[in-house]
């Protein structure tokens, strides 16, 4: 739609972009609407990461505008197809993504976020560019018409490619979002064909290949996050770019944590004597005040264990790899009955028997899990194999009462409340596979200890 030159404003002395309507004095009525969108939607946006416009207006017929000049490469020349680092990548991210929640607070949609259309300036940070396909969150009337697919094929959300126009919103722009991120981790968009029209079946039809299987240094964290932006269902994406920042910001503070997982560290933590016991017992203390967050926001972790305990320099835990997540309030769980998701060692009972609803006391039983190791130095169950570990989980009652018991005497007051009542365990968890008597352990442990 346009070309940009580096030019000089004369009045000013300064050096700037400026940008003049492709198709010059032959330009139509529509491009010259469109031109001049692009210039309004942009002019509006004042932020540090979203290049901003200084002039509009025509000479001779050609219809131009100014703005910022930014010195440096667009992220496409900077990845060249190539892999950025995570932390690189995800600091990327939660920057745009907040640049992008400003627009959207102010009634613009990006609708064509790409790598070609981030900017990185010499300080190594991004600015949105390029507004041409923007749309007013709050205008009715549309230079698109319904079954017009506009953008990038390749980055755009199945309701845009699949012609929806007026279903495309906010979510699309956090979409592309994820499909910038794919870029970044992988070096190429998450569908890619022989021709646009390929590429945009594949955007409706098909789902995209994961990160990890495309490099294997991606980590989960991030490729979750990743694949959340990119589902086919808007409503199953995040639901905000500023939401997805958090996300970003969350993962990025986290990859600065020094130290190490409590894994590594358990065998400095755990000393001889009662007392030394109860201070290494307040460490899943701390840790259960992180679950409870996000209990309280809906989010089971599935797989606790002191590998995903990263300690830093103060010795003060930190949860990490949510890559088994669930939603507690949906029942659209990525796994299906009889799917067996988690670490073997310390997954309660129902989350071994591959049951599909699970409740927030599997998430108190791992914690359980992860203070009988401290204590005792391996982990309640131990087998041969997975199969075999998996199996003395289901029919050892007895040490999974124990295990599901500490973790709800120690840790219960940290879950939260579903109709004035606290998360119950289900009932059969001190029962053997084969039936057998429940065990009576609630009160009897609390006393020995």
């Amino acid at each position: 739609m346009g070309v940009v030159y580096r030019a000089r404003q004369t009045n000013l002395n300064r050096v700037v972009a400026l940008k003049m309507i492709l198709g010059g004095q032959l330009a139509g009525p529509e491009d010259v609407r469109r031109f001049r969108q692009e210039a309004e939607a942009a002019a509006q946006l004042k932020h540090p990461n979203i290049v901003a416009i200084h002039e509009v207006g025509e000479r001779d017929g050609q219809h131009y505008f100014s703005m910022d000049f930014i010195e440096g490469q667009t992220l496409r020349q900077l990845t060249r197809d190539n892999p950025l680092p995570a932390q690189r990548a995800a600091a990327y991210l939660k920057t745009i993504a907040e640049a992008v929640q400003y627009a959207h607070e102010r009634g613009v949609v990006h609708r064509d976020l790409k790598p070609s259309n981030v900017l990185i300036d010499a300080a190594d940070q991004p600015h949105v560019t390029d507004f041409g396909l923007a749309k007013r969150i709050d205008a009715e009337g549309e230079l698109t018409m319904s079954g017009d697919a506009m953008g990038t094929p390749g980055y755009m959300p199945p309701e845009q490619a699949a012609g929806r126009s007026k279903t495309v919103g906010p979510l699309a722009d956090v979409y592309a979002l994820g499909a910038v991120l794919y870029d970044l981790l992988t070096g190429g968009p998450p569908f890619r064909a022989a021709t646009p029209l390929e590429t945009m079946a594949q955007v409706v039809n098909k789902e995209p290949v994961a990160p990890r299987l495309l490099n294997a240094g991606v980590p989960r964290d991030l490729e979750t996050i990743c694949l959340k932006c990119l589902e086919k269902e808007p409503s199953r994406r995040y639901t905000s770019a500023q939401a997805l920042a958090e996300e970003g910001r969350h993962y990025f503070s986290m990859k600065l944590i020094e130290g190490g997982s409590l894994a590594e560290r358990k065998k400095t933590l755990r000393v001889q004597g009662r007392n030394s016991a109860e201070r290494v017992a307040l460490l899943p203390a701390v840790i259960a005040r992180a679950v409870h967050h996000a209990h309280q926001r809906g989010i089971l972790h599935r797989d606790l264990k002191p590998a995903n305990i990263l300690l830093d320099a103060k010795g003060e835990p930190h949860v990490t790899d949510f890559g088994l997540a669930k939603r507690i309030d949906t029942d659209n769980a990525l796994t299906i009955s009889g799917t067996i998701v988690g670490t073997p060692s310390y997954i309660a009972p129902e989350q071994a028997g591959g049951a599909k609803m699970l409740t927030t006391a599997l998430d108190v039983y791992s914690l359980g899990a992860i203070l009988y190791e401290l204590l005792t130095g391996h982990p309640p169950f131990s087998g041969a194999n997975v199969l075999d570990t998996l199996m003395q989980v289901c029919e050892r009652p007895r040490v999974a009462a124990w295990v599901e018991s500490q973790g709800r005497w120690r840790f219960g007051n940290h879950l939260p409340q579903v109709s004035g009542k606290k998360t119950r365990a289900p009932l059969w968890f001190g029962r053997s596979v084969g039936g057998g008597r429940p065990i009576n352990y609630r009160g009897r442990h609390r006393q020995r200890n």
